[in-house]
């Protein structure tokens, strides 16, 4: 059976891990024998490659000896102030990068971009996970990462799984001049540009319209169970916490008297 695990991805992970096993987690992962083409690790992003402290680090050599699958993250980890240290270290060491989301906004679009940006400054290099790259890992990346030779591309004998995008930006100048649209994608593309969705040949979403999902109300009953969960957050928090100690207001809010 396919595996998919977080590991390397918390500060604390990797150091309790450390002080425990003395070994990184991802040295772990391998000494009972869990790394393989059959494994996706969630985020691995933290190797100890990344630390300049801990010296001979080959977390990312291990991961790439084993045929592992990462799946990266860059918006989720990005506000939490860490990226994949260097995206072509990875895929030099044979580590297959596909992207997940994680968090919200579910945008594949915005994970392409955020993991191109940041792929491009960490390693210093311009021409560093380009469009293509990221594109790909959103795409091939996620179907290697499931043992799938039938997804993530238009070929035949591949699932008629279909995403067509509306490049004209809905009258809006956003996505400028095209010439090529998966660099434009990327670099000018919202999740709300996705006009139509096949899965299978069977169309899910039409002209943007998902059949059987009023959005209006769904919103509703969402921000309703919301308010439901910050309201009573203290109860459940280790450290009683309410929602606006545990997260603060952007601006101070001036309550009613």
């Amino acid at each position: 059976m396919p595996i998919t695990i977080h590991a390397a991805y918390s500060v604390i992970e990797f150091h309790d891990i450390v002080h425990e096993h003395r070994m990184t987690p991802i040295e772990l992962l391998d000494s009972v024998g869990l790394l393989g083409p059959d494994v996706t690790i969630g985020h691995g992003n933290m190797p100890a490659e990344s630390y300049r402290f801990f010296a001979g680090g080959r977390d990312v050599e291990l991961m790439g000896r084993r045929a592992v699958s990462i799946s990266h993250c860059p918006v989720n980890i990005a506000r939490r102030g860490r990226t994949l240290d260097s995206w072509q270290r990875y895929r030099d060491a044979g580590v297959n990068i596909a992207l997940g989301s994680d968090t919200y906004p579910r945008d594949m679009i915005m994970q392409m971009r955020m993991a191109s940006y940041f792929g491009k400054v960490t390693s210093g290099d311009l021409g560093a996970a380009s469009a293509a790259d990221v594109f790909a890992a959103a795409t091939l990346g996620g179907a290697s990462a499931l043992g799938r030779d039938d997804l993530g591309r238009l070929a035949p004998g591949a699932k008629a799984d279909i995403v067509i995008v509306d490049i004209g930006g809905r009258d809006t100048l956003r996505w400028g001049p095209v010439r090529d649209p998966i660099k434009s994608l990327v670099e000018c593309g919202i999740a709300d540009d996705v006009e139509t969705v096949l899965v299978g040949g069977i169309v899910r979403m039409e002209n943007r319209s998902i059949p059987g999902v009023e959005l209006v109300g769904l919103r509703a009953r969402a921000q309703a169970a919301g308010e439901e969960v910050w309201s009573r957050l203290a109860e459940w928090d280790p450290l009683r916490r309410t929602a606006e100690q545990m997260s603060p207001w952007s601006f101070p809010v001036k309550e009613d008297r």
